[in-house]
């Protein structure tokens, strides 16, 4: 399997995907801040993945440069789009996810791990031959509407965009693990608390596995 770590922070979940899916396996780690960069080579590194290629460059609807608005107590909480608070900015490279599958001959994806702090949307554009040709693409991903809006997005189009190009949308229980269809996004849109998220899963096809 192909899997890519879009958002990887210190790569624990790139550590992950590359137990699982093996030697013969592909993982695309993809982190913008250098420093944290830095640290999932590290664990590839100790523990010898041979199977893992990491990429310092933040996942966009362009291929060139930009900013990353980067927090002082949580790196983690960096992003691509300007914030209400003082944060340190540093230049860094964007790319489509279209276009790196492109010129780094990424082979075809099976799941998609995507994090990248209301972002989201704005990567989803960026990769939508990707998910026309993948047929079989999952995609585990965070949806923040804080934080879409921040990026100047609507999250109720963002989903209704989904649904348009054939995709199932399921809400992630994050106690039990339990999958629920989402039919109608009023619960998953109407949340306007900062801290109000939820875990999403977006496939092509009702088999839950």
């Amino acid at each position: 399997m192909c899997v890519i770590d879009v958002g990887a922070n210190i790569g624990i979940y790139t550590a992950v995907a590359a137990l699982k899916v093996g030697q013969k396996g592909h993982v695309i780690s993809i982190e913008p801040n250098p420093d944290i960069a830095r640290f999932i080579g590290e664990t590839i590194h100790a523990n010898n993945f041979q199977n893992v290629r990491i990429f310092n460059v933040a996942l966009s609807n362009v291929t060139g440069s930009g900013k990353l608005f980067i927090a002082n107590e949580n790196a983690g909480d960096s992003r691509i789009f300007e914030c209400e608070d003082k944060r340190q900015i540093i230049t860094i490279r964007t790319t489509t996810l279209d276009d790196l599958i492109e010129k780094e001959a990424i082979p075809p994806i099976d799941v998609i791990k995507m994090d990248i702090q209301g972002a989201e949307a704005i990567a989803l554009e960026g990769m939508e031959k990707t998910l026309a040709k993948n047929s079989n693409i999952r995609i585990l991903m965070e949806f923040w509407p804080y934080g879409i809006r921040r990026s100047g997005h609507d999250p109720a189009k963002m989903i209704s965009g989904l649904w348009d190009l054939g995709f199932s949308i399921y809400e992630i229980n994050r106690n039990s693990g339990e999958a629920t269809l989402v039919t109608n996004a009023d619960k998953l849109t109407s949340m306007k608390l900062f801290r109000q998220d939820a875990t999403i899963l977006v496939q092509k096809n009702n088999n839950i596995r």
